[in-house]
């Protein structure tokens, strides 16, 4: 289900920016094709399985929120049924207006489907629905290529552009292709071709469910949404895939509304608190800003149009009283086309605002409104409903096109994409601007926290991309809630009302300490002209030699304490811990995670990872190279309020991805000290868990980020190092980083140990493109070789984590939030489920009673989005961290000074619980 973005003042700047330059344009009459007589159906074929995969190469498949009607009782039907119903009587009348073509066709849908058996049921197998076929185009290299040159203003084709006939001419789907898919639809009782478009290219086809079964070899199935039944009844495959004849397949892209579910969303867009009371943006604000000289558009060729979908019509009574209010020059003068479907007495805020401000903005130009109307099998891929229309406009249509909408990018299937991609070629050959909203959600990330979420088509290569800005003193800045957290930092001077960022793992408590050593460094060692050479690409050999003497043996992996407990390890394999040559140095932890899962996985193999765990582990391993991450959620003892992880839990998630879901599992990924929870491991278990790779032959990497950074006094840190045998040596891996316990993010060096053969030569291999500056493996020998430095830089660091730490727990205790204790790390684990109910409940106008309703991941991101947007802090949802328990949140009390982590408390607190 696409989204409604509400930004509308740089679109219609925009549109005062374009519109002057058109090209002349002219139509022509679209004739349907013709089939050949003598073209038959195949009586033998054989069946292709079509699998949709999304625009991030993974599967689409059926979201698990998603339930099939006929897993439910009728009992239960009815029950979903009075809760439309309950939802509608208790909303406003705007938002009831919103939601009543939604109820009616649930209404419908659900007396339908009332009875005993669905499958067998008349009703359900003569419910029609509508699909579209996209058609194979030809020519689609030589259009690329043409879109290259018009565009190119070093080019001599640039704005050399072509008429929509021409494009119709070179991208038109051969003779053979329309026949044979028009007569294979022939050939089937109740089917009905709505529409074919203008370039031949897409057919809308209307039929029942029974009919398109036999069509595509699948079984559409009734599904609603657990959690939010008001996106009604949409019917979908069962097996999340379709079939096409073989004889068809290089004559069609795709089928949409049969496999891709509605995005998740809210109904309703959150209201944005307005920046500055004091600024209304009005039209004339917005002419007064930009400078526009009025009146715009003048050349009688102009034709500018905003798209509306989701059941969004407006009022031409309310856009007269706007025009009238705003002094819009001409307004009820300016020619104003309405093309496709509109009903006045249902206006809705995103196309009354989007037809407004356009008109009031753009004025006196020539303006079409296509509207799409209602839901197509409960409004899937609505674009190309609105490619269709423009196709059949020709060069009469519109020269510019605004549209405020837009989907989430990793939910778009592939084909859908680049075919939509195709569609907006066309309009830039013809020499038409297409504007999409980038979304409300600033810069967002997925579902499971571990990368950003772009939106399509706002994020396709051939629109113009606008986000919204705000007034900021004399000037303006991009909104959080269109640019995002990084747009609107907190800053006590300069920006005291900005969002306070408690999300980024940083540490810059010691920050300010470090800056004065490293100056003194610099003045006693300065540079010498061997520092700007190359040196290994492993490490430079003195900066490895002060690791090893300085940081590791002596601070990290204590082996000396090995020795003492067990005398008879080999001296020889102990010599192995102070060998430099077994140290790689190289730009960053997280390049070191990505290089050992390219080592150790072939594509779409698994790591697995205690979770709730590290948001960012997914895309380490997977952006580049497609491993996969593996999570293994540990146990929640509610009496000692702690995660327990146990290696019976780790051999049960393993036992069930190989033996039962064919999984290929490569290697075991431990954070100790934990991040998130800011647990640490015991040395018993991390030897079984070291002990448990060897036995299932997978490599144990254990991430030693946090190693110096453990607060509480009563715990020492264990390394698997350690702990390690000689017979470990193939198995273990140790990955170390300055990011954190040094404050040093910005210097991007990390530190693999390793004592396996063939990951060494991986190493060495790469290590020309992961290398670290030689300046700042100068800087970082000459602090390492000052012990008294060092230690006294450590135990600044260690004070400072323990003043932050407790400042976090002395607002959750106040406040009866639960947390997990931490013993080290930078952050601080709690659950916030009884604050959100009480917020929610006060939010929804129901009374709290304690159990009155289950936290859903929908309502504690509500929350989260909630708190950003309006108490202005970033904190980690728990949704991120791959846990299925809700109302867990993560701060990283680390990344701001206390005084200001104190501020964050007291906004996040005084917000909920107003």
């Amino acid at each position: 289900m696409i989204q409604r973005f509400f930004i509308y003042s740089l679109l219609a700047l925009c549109f005062v920016l374009l519109t002057d330059y058109i090209l002349s344009c002219g139509g022509h009459q679209h004739v349907q094709p013709k089939l050949k007589a003598s073209f038959t159906v195949p009586t033998k074929f054989s069946w292709v399985k079509r699998e949709t995969h999304s625009l991030a190469g993974t599967p689409i498949s059926i979201p698990k929120q998603w339930k099939a009607l006929h897993q439910f009782s009728q009992e239960k039907l009815l029950e979903v049924f009075y809760q439309v119903h309950s939802i509608a009587s208790n909303t406003d009348d705007k938002k009831a207006e919103m939601i009543q073509p939604r109820i009616q066709h649930f209404d419908k849908t659900i007396k339908l489907l009332t009875s005993n058996d669905y499958f067998s049921n008349e009703f359900y197998l003569k419910h029609e629905i509508t699909f579209t076929i996209a058609l194979k185009q030809k020519n689609i290299n030589k259009l690329k290529e043409k879109f290259e040159t018009v565009s190119d203003p070093f080019h001599e084709d640039y704005t050399n552009y072509l008429t929509m006939k021409e494009i119709k001419n070179l991208i038109e789907p051969t003779k053979e292709t329309i026949q044979t898919v028009l007569t294979w639809l022939k050939n089937y009782n109740d089917i009905s071709v709505e529409k074919i478009s203008k370039h031949n290219d897409f057919i809308v086809v209307k039929s029942t469910i029974e009919t398109i079964n036999q069509l595509f070899n699948i079984k559409l199935v009734p599904f609603i949404h657990q959690n939010n039944v008001l996106y009604g009844v949409v019917f979908r495959s069962e097996s999340a895939s379709y079939s096409l004849p073989d004889y068809l397949v290089h004559h069609i892209d795709f089928v949409s509304d049969l496999v891709k579910f509605p995005s998740e969303q809210l109904l309703w867009k959150k209201s944005v608190p307005p920046r500055n009371p004091q600024v209304m943006v009005t039209p004339s604000f917005l002419i007064n800003k930009y400078n526009i000289q009025l009146p715009v558009g003048p050349s009688t060729k102009n034709r500018q149009s905003c798209a509306q979908f989701l059941d969004q019509y407006y009022s031409p009574s309310d856009l007269n009283l706007f025009f009238n209010q705003f002094n819009v020059l001409n307004g009820s003068k300016t020619p104003l086309r309405v093309i496709g479907p509109n009903n006045p007495n249902q206006p809705g805020v995103e196309a009354s605002l989007d037809i407004q401000y356009l008109m009031g903005v753009a004025q006196n130009i020539p303006t079409d409104f296509i509207s799409t109307g209602g839901r197509v099998n409960n409004g899937q891929e609505p674009f190309i409903d609105w490619a269709i229309t423009v196709q059949q406009q020709g060069d009469d249509g519109a020269y510019t096109h605004s549209i405020s909408y837009g989907d989430v990018e990793s939910t778009i299937p592939r084909d859908y994409a680049e075919r939509m991609n195709n569609e907006l070629i066309k309009l830039a050959v013809s020499g038409r601007s297409v504007l999409f909203a980038t979304g409300d959600d600033g810069v967002q990330c997925n579902a499971a926290g571990t990368r950003q979420e772009p939106n399509f088509p706002a994020g396709s290569p051939y629109v113009l991309s606008v986000g919204a800005t705000e007034p900021y003193g004399e000037g303006e800045k991009s909104t959080s809630w269109s640019g995002g957290v990084f747009q609107d930092p907190f800053h006590e001077e300069t920006n005291p009302n900005g969002i306070i960022n408690l999300a980024v793992a940083e540490n810059i408590l010691s920050s300010d300490h470090l800056c004065k050593v490293f100056h003194e460094i610099s003045v006693n060692h300065p540079l010498k002209p061997q520092h700007l050479n190359y040196t290994s690409f492993s490490g430079a050999p003195e900066f490895r030699k002060e690791l090893v003497e300085k940081l590791f043996t002596k601070r990290i992996f204590k082996r000396q304490q090995a020795l003492q407990e067990n005398t008879e390890i080999k001296q020889l394999f102990e010599k192995e811990f102070y060998n430099i040559n077994n140290y790689f140095v190289c730009n960053g932890g997280g390049n070191i995670i990505e290089q050992i899962g390219f080592a150790i996985c072939n594509e779409n193999e698994y790591v697995m990872i205690p979770s709730p765990m590290y948001l960012a582990l997914e895309n380490d391993f997977g952006l580049r190279f497609s491993n996969k991450v593996l999570p293994v959620e540990m146990d929640f003892n509610k009496e000692k309020n702690s995660y327990e992880l146990t290696v019976d839990l780790i051999r049960k998630v393993y036992d069930k991805a190989v033996n039962e879901e064919g999984k290929i599992v490569k290697g075991f990924f431990l954070i100790n000290p934990n991040n998130p929870t800011g647990d640490v491991f015991d040395r018993e278990l991390v030897r079984s868990m070291i002990d448990f790779c060897k036995e299932k032959n997978i490599h144990f990497i254990s991430d030693e980020l946090y190693a110096l950074s453990i607060f509480d006094k009563e715990t020492e840190f264990i390394s698997a190092a350690s702990v390690m045998d000689s017979d470990d040596k193939d198995y273990v891996h140790i990955i170390y980083s300055f990011s954190k316990d040094f404050c040093l993010n910005g210097f991007r060096v990390g530190v693999l140990f390793t004592l396996n053969k063939e990951m060494q030569q991986v190493f060495n291999s790469c290590s020309y493109f992961n290398g670290c500056s030689s300046h700042t493996q100068q800087l970082l020998t000459n602090f390492l070789k000052d012990e008294k430095l060092l230690d006294e830089y450590l135990e600044i660091n260690l004070n400072n984590l323990r003043n932050a730490y407790s400042i976090c727990c002395d607002y959750l205790e106040k406040y009866n939030v639960k947390y997990v204790k931490a013993r080290g790390g930078l952050f601080i684990w709690f659950n916030m489920t009884d604050l959100m109910k009480k917020y929610l409940s006060k939010k929804k106008g129901v009374e709290f009673n304690g159990d009155c309703f289950a936290l859903t991941k929908e309502e504690e991101y509500e929350c989260w989005l909630d708190i950003l947007d309006n108490a202005k802090v970033n904190l980690s949802a728990g949704q991120f961290y791959f846990t299925d328990k809700t109302g867990w949140m993560r701060v990283c009390f680390t990344s701001v000074k206390s005084h200001i982590l104190q501020k964050a408390f007291e906004r996040v607190f005084s917000y909920l619980t107003q």
